[in-house]
């Protein structure tokens, strides 16, 4: 078996109108699906950035008043102390600039003494 892509399958009109009958039914061919998302090369279309917190802390803040850490799915500790997380029971605490990402499926909570 060689390393190397397979080429993409021809379109031809035999293969068009296959597709346009099984959408109907919301059905898609694998082998189109596949050709976009398994690449020899990772694509992206993400772009690396990097913030100061100086430049960005009144956002963050602003974003902490808009929107409950269980609606953003995120919990952070931009300043003060007291913080704790517990994920699957496990309790630790949390410290300034601490992020929580937790794994799907996993229960968490935080709260600040």
């Amino acid at each position: 078996m060689s390393n190397q892509p397979a080429p993409p399958a021809v379109e031809t009109p035999e293969r068009l109108a296959f597709y346009d009958r099984i959408s109907r039914k919301h059905l898609t061919p694998l082998w189109v699906s596949l050709a976009n998302l398994v690449t020899p090369e990772p694509v992206s279309a993400c772009q690396p950035a990097a913030w100061s917190f100086a430049e960005i802390r009144a956002a963050m803040m602003e974003a902490g008043e808009l929107i409950t850490a269980k609606e953003a799915q995120r919990r952070f500790v931009l300043e003060g102390s007291g913080a704790h997380t517990a994920v699957n029971g496990e309790r630790t605490p949390m410290h300034y600039g601490d992020s929580e990402q937790t794994c799907y499926l996993s229960t968490c909570d935080a709260s600040k003494q």
